[in-house]
């Protein structure tokens, strides 16, 4: 995945697993990459729970740790950053559900 945070920007590699899950309530997810500003690892929790006809409401959690340069330089800038990339996964989910249709 290319990211930029700040003026650390590059292609990072890395890891999602999903370690617990029940379809189609919760995915507890693990995460780990590194790129040429450091290293990132995490869990996330997505949670799904029905809403009105038609509608799911998904609600996502998380907790992340940084290292090296991104860790130093970018922690201030890390909560726009998984904002901007949450917001991306969403408009992508609902562009997808929308076609789906």
């Amino acid at each position: 995945m290319s990211v930029g945070v700040g003026m650390i920007r590059g292609a990072f590699s890395g890891t999602v697993t999903v370690t617990e899950q029940k379809s189609p309530e919760f995915h507890r997810l693990q995460f780990g990459g590194k790129g040429p500003g450091g290293s990132i690892k995490g869990n996330g929790l997505l949670t799904l729970t029905e809403g009105e006809p038609e509608t799911t409401t998904v609600t996502v959690e998380g907790d992340v740790q940084t290292g090296g340069l991104l860790a130093f330089v970018g922690q201030s800038m890390l909560a726009n950053a998984s904002t901007t990339v949450m917001k991306q996964f969403f408009d992508c989910l609902d562009k997808k559900t929308t076609e789906a249709e």
